[in-house]
């Protein structure tokens, strides 16, 4: 009896590993398929969809139209201040009427980004979980299914191995056929139409030198 119990416990473990390393290998896969297609279609992933930005810069622009110089002053001054402090975290603000004329642009502005480009900009595909890709990642499903379609099509186990020992330990964040240049191209280009539109603002000279900013890191 015993020998039969630890036998099932050696099966189980056994299977378990084969397991585990198929869903890696598939995982990996789906994710070089994904980076892959993102980059020739950055269309789909970079949003020119400017309608909720235009909508808060309108409001903002009613704002500062209708802003007291005193308030006018003191906001000016809690942005000179910041400056000094640190010249990134000016740029969300900590006062009550800063606050009030920039929050949601910068939120407009934040939704432009994708989770799926940021997800793929920061190489963070590989650490996210196997339900997360396909659940919240447009696309990604279809990749997956094509990887794990693949995998079972194969006749013989040496086919199996093969597809394993290519793809259990790749990760194409890591690899040298990581490429979202085109990716980049069409963000710069989305960048440059932002920056023209804020251009007609009031001054929003600081939203503009993010993305110039932005710009010179791709």
């Amino acid at each position: 009896m015993k020998k039969i119990f630890f036998f099932n416990i050696f099966l189980f473990l056994l299977l378990t590993a084969c397991s585990d390393r198929k869903d890696k290998a598939i995982l990996n896969c789906a994710d070089d398929y994904y980076v892959k297609y993102a980059n020739l279609n950055p269309h789909l992933f970079v949003s020119f969809d400017f309608t909720h930005v235009i909508e808060e810069l309108g409001r903002r622009e009613i704002i500062l139209k209708s802003e007291t110089l005193e308030e006018k002053k003191r906001r000016q001054e809690i942005i000179s201040e910041s400056k000094k402090k640190d010249k990134q975290k000016y740029f969300v603000g900590r006062d009550e009427y800063y606050d009030l004329i920039n929050k949601y642009l910068i939120i407009a502005l934040n939704n432009l980004e994708t989770k799926e480009l940021n997800i793929i900009e920061n190489k963070n595909l590989y650490k996210s979980s196997k339900d997360y890709k396909l659940k919240e990642l447009r696309y990604y499903s279809k990749f997956y299914q094509l990887c794990f379609d693949k995998f079972n099509s194969f006749k013989n186990d040496s086919e199996k191995e093969k597809f394993l020992k290519v793809f259990e330990n790749f990760r194409i964040e890591d690899s040298k056929e990581f490429d979202i240049s085109k990716i980049k191209v069409q963000k710069k280009e989305r960048n440059l139409k932002l920056i023209n539109l804020l251009k007609k603002y009031s001054e929003i000279e600081l939203f503009i030198n993010k993305f110039k900013q932005q710009n010179e890191f791709l």
